[in-house]
């Protein structure tokens, strides 16, 4: 399986101090939309339309759904995984924080689940990501595969991949921290995610 460290050799990366730094010094467009990953600093595309439709029905249906837990719903904000590593899922849920998160990012440790929306680049979220957040620890990743409208659901991170790997459809549920997740209210199905603002 590649990994991004195989890809490295003979370039210099970046910490995660260093990527603020620059950030700080404008190297980046203010509407540039980065992350750091393994020492290397990406642009992300641009997000078009259906893509940003779709991080928002799930950011708000997970909210809706989710009122009740002791968690934290955040939409495209940084995970701090290490000092060469800090990626920007598109949702994340993470364990509730006094401080909402202020004080630093949560890291794989407060991390419930991660979401990644897949309009392109389904292959970086299913290989590269899924490698990077199963190394880090994190207990359940999603990919949202827009084209194919399924969700990749992986869980038993080991070492540097999931052991479990479950796809499930539109018409399919699965269950989170013990409530049920309805799979077509990712795609917007329902009446409260109808017109998202």
């Amino acid at each position: 399986m590649q990994t991004l460290n195989r890809t490295l050799a003979g370039t210099r990366r970046f910490t995660v101090d260093e990527y603020y730094q620059i950030g700080k010094a404008g190297i980046f467009a203010d509407t540039e939309r980065t992350e750091l990953n393994d020492g290397v600093i990406y642009s992300m595309p641009s997000a078009g339309p259906l893509h940003t439709a779709i991080v928002h029905f799930i950011f708000l249906y997970l909210l809706e759904t989710l009122n009740k837990q002791k968690v934290a719903v955040r939409m495209e904000q940084p995970l701090h995984i290490d000092e060469y590593n800090e990626p920007v899922p598109d949702v994340m849920v993470a364990r509730a924080d006094s401080q909402g998160y202020s004080d630093a990012h949560p890291t794989p440790a407060d991390v419930l689940a991660l979401v990644e929306v897949a309009d392109s680049g389904l292959d970086k979220d299913l290989k590269i990501k899924s490698e990077l957040y199963a190394r880090a620890g994190v207990g359940e990743y999603w990919v949202v595969d827009v084209n194919a409208r399924r969700v990749h659901k992986f869980t038993q991170p080991n070492l540097n991949r999931y052991a479990d790997e479950v796809v499930f459809d539109e018409q399919a549920s699965t269950d989170f921290t013990q409530v049920e997740i309805q799979i077509g209210r990712f795609f917007g199905a329902g009446p409260s995610l109808a017109n998202p603002q």
